[in-house]
């Protein structure tokens, strides 16, 4: 594949501080083919002004605030690139980022590649530098010892393995394929949507997947991300647990035993965890019932176990 066009689609709420350097690790790519649009999903600060500063290079296009999901796919609908990038506004690419990533696309089979990052803090600052490593090593048996050029590339059926046992990446580390896209992100999620998308592109495609374990990009934590998960914590179970639904749903002919009973092992366990939050804040009503639906879905597993301890410690008085 020679220089293929590339979509590179940053929704983006309230980022104006970001923005500017997100923008600039893409134009720093130096590629010869590139579209860049930023999707608003109804800011009120100044980050229309600052995309303006990069003239015609950036298409800008504003929403009212819908979400996340519904923002990137805009992007995709409105966007015409081989390959396309999902990436968040508060995040940005090291500047080899493209010209790593893009050979792997010579091979037909592969539909998505992602690479690793390292975690930095508001202002840019490295504080975690390698995260496959320190975060997910559940990655090393999936490493190719023989690679010569850092990459692995996964099968089909290494692929779904990894998918379904642990989700390797977020979306603003990794590249897909426009032409194996058959969903779109799930417009019904406000948060947590790329689990999702990914899962079904995935099972969808039947594609190889190829990934490496140099840090490539930099995911960024800071006060505003920070604030919204604490505050979301049940928000965002609520949408892992539709989103596993929504695997079930969708794919269920498609999907092996091992594979459904997995998604509903994970299903459980989010409403045990969610369970537990309730409890801890006193919510004890609504943890009886998340424990309740944990212990049914779980249908005998240790999670099924735990949740009917977790229900019998509740106190009675508080549950009338």
């Amino acid at each position: 594949m020679s220089s293929p066009r590339i979509s590179v689609i940053i929704p983006t709420f309230n980022h104006a501080r970001f923005i500017g350097q997100c923008i600039e690790g893409v134009l720093n790519q130096g590629h010869d083919s590139l579209e860049i649009l930023v999707v608003d999903d109804g800011s009120t600060d100044s980050t229309k002004k600052v995309v303006a500063g990069f003239g015609d290079r950036i298409r800008y296009s504003y929403q009212k605030n819908q979400g996340q999901a519904t923002a990137r796919a805009f992007g995709i609908e409105q966007t015409t690139g081989e390959l396309v990038g999902l990436l968040d506004s508060d995040d940005y690419w090291s500047d080899q980022f493209l010209s790593t990533l893009l050979p792997m696309f010579q091979h037909p089979e592969v539909a998505i590649a992602f690479s690793n990052h390292d975690r930095v803090n508001a202002v840019g600052e490295a504080f975690e530098p390698n995260v496959f490593k320190n975060e997910r090593p559940w990655l090393s048996p999936y490493i190719d010892p023989n690679s010569k050029n850092g990459w692995t590339i996964l099968d089909e059926t290494q692929a779904r393995r990894l998918y379904f046992s642990h989700f390797p990446h977020t979306p603003s580390g990794a590249l897909f394929r426009r032409s194996h896209l058959q969903h779109l992100p799930d417009k019904r999620l406000r948060r947590g949507d790329d689990f999702l998308f990914f899962m079904d592109y995935v099972i969808a495609s039947r594609c190889q997947v190829a990934f490496c374990t140099d840090v490539l990009w930099h995911l960024r934590t800071h006060d505003t991300n920070i604030r919204q998960m604490n505050r979301s914590y049940g928000l965002l179970l609520e949408n892992d647990i539709f989103a596993k639904e929504e695997l079930l749903r969708k794919h269920h002919p498609e999907l092996s035993r091992a594979e459904r009973s997995l998604l509903k092992s994970k299903i459980a366990t989010d409403y045990f965890d969610w369970a537990h939050g309730l409890s801890v804040q006193g919510a004890f009503r609504q943890a009886a019932v998340k424990y309740g639906q944990a212990a049914l879905k779980g249908k005998g597993n240790t999670t099924s176990l735990r949740s009917i301890l977790g229900l019998l410690k509740l106190p009675l008085k508080r549950l009338r």
